[in-house]
Parts: C-alpha cells; structure tokens; sequence
C-alpha cells in the first residue's frame, strides 16, 4: 500500500510522487490524503480506477477538522475518489461481511435520492455511497461545487440528537476565497431570486467558505426520507439555477 499525504490542496507534483512510489512499490492500494483535491486530480484517480485491473484500487481522501461545543477538533476523513465497486464490497464492520447500520441507511438514502433526481435529469449526481454526502459535480469550472449532505451530526447545533439535510455551495479554500466574497457582495439579489435566505459561512483555519441551507432531520425515520430527499432536491435546483450561474460568470 501507498499513502500519499500532502498540506493543502493537491498539485501535479504530488500526483507524480504518487504514481512514482506506487511504480515502484508495485503497490496494488493506493491512497492520496489532502485537505482539498482539484477537480483534474479526482478525474485522473477515477482514470485510474476505470483502467486497472480489479486488484488495483485508487483513493482520494478529504481532511477537515470538525468541534463539536467545546471539544478538541477532530479529524474527519471524506472519501472523495474510491474504485466504482467499492460501495459494495467494503465492509465496515469487518466481521459479518454486511454494511453497519448507519452505512446501510446511507446508501439506501442516496440511491433513493438518486433516482428522483434522474428523473429530471437537470442536476448531475456522483454515485450513491455509503457516506454521508452526495455530490453534483459542474463540469468545466474549478473553485465552486454543491455538496448534498444527509447526517446524523447536526451541523448547526452541534450535537447528535436531532440530524440534518443540508446542501452547501463550496468553495475551494485557495481560489474560492475571491468568489465567495463577490458572490456575497449580490447576496440580497441572489437570495430573492433564488427564494431562500442562505448562510454565509466566511473561511476559517479550520473551515472552508460555504454558502448552505440547513433543516433538521430523523435520519432513521424512514417514513419522512422522500420528504427529506424532496427539500434536498428544490435546494439543489434552487443553487444551480442561481448561484451556480452567477459564480461561472464571476469566476469567468
């Protein structure tokens, strides 16, 4: 196995290390770790994963720190690139050869959700995972993406007792920064053309910049999942016909 581990956002030198150890090595897993992968650099690991055999595995892995009140921040790891099959034969309990509970209710929901929006088919989604987020990639842009989320950790309060869906507008912590404050700049004719009152979330150290609306949510209340995967669906559409416009024109 190889572990390529890096500070900030992923670059071609990186990429080339990456592919030199794994040479190398004949390393047959392969994992990249960053705060923040560019677009170029998650398709040339899904190229990866689409023409190696089935022994070779490629992995993009996210880092954020997440506090919850007043605890120490904590790492949380967000598998942004993974080979097409994995959903499926990963094994988080790795003992009865099935998906955890809470991985099984993540699947379920997103493929769900899935299909209700290729119904459409005016958003882009990535494929269902066992994860607590769905993304919908906008093709020939960099510095922005929409994320859909669908988690027992309330984002907002801060706690575990009640979840949440939420879609965030993203934005990338070195490009991003300029977009995000020009976008907020419109914020009064965005949001009333959107419909929606958004929350501006200014980058922090341990934060990316995010524009996002939130609602709370029984995650494990099946009965209520079409009502949720129906509200992720408006906002979704809400960003892309307004804010996602808006930021390609800007970010030229």
């Amino acid at each position: 196995m190889v572990i390529e581990n890096q500070y900030g956002r992923t670059n071609h030198d990186h990429l080339g290390k990456l592919l030199t150890y794994t040479a190398g090595l004949n390393a047959q897993t392969v994992v990249w770790i960053a705060e923040e992968f560019r677009d170029e650099h998650r398709a040339a690991l899904d190229l990866l994963n689409e023409s190696s055999t089935d022994e070779y595995a490629y992995f993009g892995v996210e880092i954020e720190l997440l506090k919850i009140d007043n605890s120490k921040p904590a790492p949380r790891f967000n598998v942004v690139v993974q080979p097409n099959d994995w959903a499926k034969t990963v094994r988080p309990t790795g003992s009865d050869g099935e998906l955890s509970e809470g991985k099984q209710l993540q699947i379920e929901f997103w493929t769900d959700f899935q299909k209700m929006m290729d119904s459409a088919r005016e958003v882009p989604c990535t494929r269902p995972k066992p994860v607590s987020y769905m993304r919908h990639n906008i093709r020939g842009v960099s510095g922005f993406r929409v994320v859909s989320s669908f988690s027992s950790l309330n984002s907002v309060s801060r706690t575990f007792s009640i979840g949440e869906v939420r879609v965030d507008f993203m934005f990338e912590r070195t490009t991003g920064q300029s977009l995000f404050e020009q976008l907020k700049a419109s914020r009064e004719v965005l949001e009333h053309e959107a419909g929606q009152r958004y929350q501006w979330q200014a980058p922090t150290s341990e934060a990316r910049a995010r524009v996002f609306v939130h609602r709370d949510a029984e995650v494990q209340n099946r009965s209520r999942w079409p009502e949720y995967q129906a509200w992720l669906r408006t906002e979704v559409e809400r960003m892309f016909r307004v804010l996602v416009p808006k930021a390609k024109e800007l970010g030229g």
